[in-house]
C-alpha cells in the first residue's frame, strides 16, 4: 500500500486530472444544461455517460506505466504475487474513483429527488425521464 501511495504522489499533477473533471467539468456541465433545458434527470446521465468512463482508467493507467516501460517487464507477471500485485493495485484504484463518483452523486440528489448510481449509467437515460424530477 505504501508503494501504491508512493505512485500516486508521483502523479503530481497528473493526479488531481480525473478530480478536476468530476468535481468542475461535470458539474458545470449539468449546471450549463439545467440552465438552458431545465432540470432533466436524463440529460445528468448523458453527461456522467460521456465523462465519467473517460477518466476512470487514468490513475491505473498513469501507474502501470512505469512497470510496463521498464527493461524486464515479463518478471512483474511471476515476482510477488501475493502482496504487491498489479491487479490489486488497480483495483484498489478503481474503488477509489467510485469512491470519488459516490460523491458526485450524492450531490446530485440536491438536484434531482433521487439519483440511481448504477442503473442510471448502464440502463441509460430515457428509461429514468420524469419521474426523477423535483416538482417545480
Amino acid at each position: 500500500m505504501r508503494r501504491l501511495y508512493l505512485e500516486l504522489k508521483n502523479l503530481r499533477f497528473y493526479y488531481f486530472v480525473p478530480l478536476v473533471v468530476l468535481f468542475v467539468l461535470v458539474p458545470l456541465t449539468v449546471i450549463a444544461s439545467v440552465k438552458q433545458y431545465g432540470p432533466s434527470f436524463p440529460s445528468f446521465t448523458v453527461i456522467c455517460q460521456l465523462y465519467i468512463p473517460c477518466f476512470s482508467p487514468w490513475w491505473p493507467l498513469f501507474v502501470l506505466k512505469d512497470y510496463l516501460n521498464s527493461p524486464g517487464k515479463e518478471l512483474l507477471f511471476v515476482y510477488k504475487q501475493r502482496r504487491d500485485s498489479l491487479l490489486g493495485k488497480t483495483v484498489v484504484l478503481w474503488v477509489l474513483y467510485v469512491l470519488h463518483i459516490l460523491v458526485v452523486f450524492f450531490a446530485a440528489t440536491f438536484l434531482y429527488d433521487f439519483v440511481w448510481f448504477f442503473p442510471s449509467l448502464t440502463l441509460g437515460s430515457q428509461k429514468w425521464g420524469k419521474k426523477t424530477l423535483k416538482p417545480a
